[in-house]
């Protein structure tokens, strides 16, 4: 029987209070963080290791914007 293994990522971009938006940053289980263009890079990396994207789920920290999303797991 295979064993499998999970993980998850975050990528996240901060907010200002007048609605624009900073950079996006990708976070990872244990704290690390990688910002800009450093992203593409890493996500490749994962995918060279063997891991898929099994879901992404939007997640809104500031609701009242309707359409702005500030966060993907």
């Amino acid at each position: 029987m295979n064993k499998w293994e999970y993980s998850w990522l975050s990528l996240n971009r901060e907010r200002t209070f007048v609605g624009t938006s900073k950079p996006w940053f990708l976070i990872h289980p244990d704290g690390t963080r990688v910002e800009g263009q450093q992203i593409n890079a890493r996500i490749e990396q994962i995918g060279d290791e063997g891991w898929e994207l099994v879901s992404v789920v939007p997640i809104s920290s500031f609701p009242t914007f309707g359409g702005w999303i500030d966060e993907l797991q």
